[in-house]
C-alpha cells in the first residue's frame, strides 16, 4: 500500500512538472527558436531581384523604396554600397553566390537578391 501511494505521488508530481505553467496546450507551445523564426520579417517576393554580376564589374540598382542598411550573407563575394537612400552599387569581387538584403530604418526588407558573381554573364 505504501509503495502504491509513493508511485501515485511521484506520477502526480511528474505530471505537474511537465504540464505547462502558462496554460498553453501542446499545440500552442513553441520553442524559442520557432517563435523567433515566426516573427522574422517576410521578404515580399515582388521585392526580390536575382541577378548576376561579372567579377570586377559594377552594377547599379535603383531601389523603389528608400533603404538604410545593407546585409550580405557572403561579403567576400561582392562589395555592396548604398549611395543615398535609393541607389545600390554592387561590385563583383570573387566567384560565388551571396544573398543581399536592403532594409529601411525599421529594419524591414525593401529589396532582396540572390547575387551570383560569375566570370561571364550567361544571359
Amino acid at each position: 500500500m505504501v509503495r502504491a501511494a509513493r508511485t501515485t505521488a511521484s506520477c502526480l508530481c511528474l505530471s505537474l512538472l511537465l504540464s505547462p505553467l502558462t496554460g498553453a496546450s501542446a499545440q500552442e507551445f513553441m520553442m524559442p527558436w520557432e517563435k523567433a523564426k515566426k516573427e522574422e520579417p517576410i521578404i515580399n517576393p515582388e521585392l526580390r531581384e536575382d541577378m548576376e554580376v561579372v567579377v570586377g564589374t559594377i552594377e547599379v540598382v535603383r531601389l523603389t523604396q528608400p533603404g538604410l542598411a545593407v546585409i550580405s550573407s557572403h561579403p567576400e563575394v561582392a562589395d555592396v554600397y548604398l549611395q543615398g537612400a535609393n541607389r545600390l552599387f554592387i561590385i563583383g569581387k570573387n566567384i560565388g553566390i551571396t544573398e543581399i538584403t536592403v532594409a529601411d530604418k525599421t529594419m524591414t526588407p525593401v529589396w532582396n537578391s540572390q547575387l551570383s558573381v560569375v566570370v561571364e554573364k550567361t544571359h
